[in-house]
């Protein structure tokens, strides 16, 4: 019987969205896939791992690979920065792929910071900042050392990225709703994009359904082009 086919998967996962490839060892491309976010510290350790693991098994099947068939699995997530959170999640991948009946190893998680950093400069020094749901900079220094600036997620941080735009983009919103500015485009553009009727329904949209501000940051760059 000839040798079994290996692949590696690789996976980038945000606060918005998670993509995944499948490449052969000779680095070209069978077959992608797609999920909802697994941001580490908003989905969960074990909601991650279940948007994770969906996207491991959706790419074997597209591609014809049994679980058996991967050399590797590596994953870049947002909000991964702790070494403690890492082997937690690959814990649950390992516990889920077992459950599941679909058994998984070799299991590498990396912040999706550092995987763009190597995407970017392939083990040289430099600089990569990622204005994504968040926000994070990593700098690899001449000697090699890794430097970072931000990634302290939506409460603490993340200036920059699509959520703290957005947040910023609805509080100018309740502003002008309390005569405390003035009239804004922002406005119009909220109320459509989250459909309600009126400024005081934003609050049960946003706060009580839980609706992923983020999501608002696009119509926000739209005001300031129609400005």
């Amino acid at each position: 019987m000839p040798e079994q086919i290996r692949y590696v998967i690789g996976i980038d996962g945000g606060g918005t969205k998670t993509d995944a490839l499948i490449v052969g060892l000779d680095g070209a491309i069978v077959a992608d896939c797609h999920a909802g976010p697994s941001h580490l510290q908003i989905a969960g350790i074990q909601g991650a791992a279940d948007v994770l693991f969906e996207c491991v098994r959706e790419c074997c099947e597209k591609a014809g690979c049994p679980p058996e068939g991967l050399q590797n699995i590596v994953l870049g997530i947002a909000g991964a920065g702790r070494g403690v959170d890492r082997a937690e999640l690959v814990n649950a991948m390992l516990a889920t792929g077992l459950k599941k009946k679909f058994p998984l190893k070799n299991i590498l998680v990396e912040t999706d910071a550092r995987i763009a950093l190597e995407a970017a400069l392939a083990g040289k020094p430099g600089i990569v900042i990622i204005a994504g749901t968040g926000s994070i900079a990593l700098y690899r220094t001449e000697s090699g050392n890794l430097l970072r600036a931000g990634g302290w997620g939506r409460v603490l941080g993340d200036e920059g990225g699509g959520f703290a735009i957005a947040r910023d983009a609805l509080n100018a919103v309740m502003r002008q709703h309390d005569g405390r500015s003035e009239k804004t485009l922002l406005t119009p553009k909220a109320l459509a994009h989250f459909g309600v009727s009126s400024s005081d329904e934003l609050i049960s949209k946003v706060i009580l359904d839980r609706i992923e501000i983020a999501s608002f940051a696009p119509k926000v760059f739209e005001a300031v082009v129609e400005r």
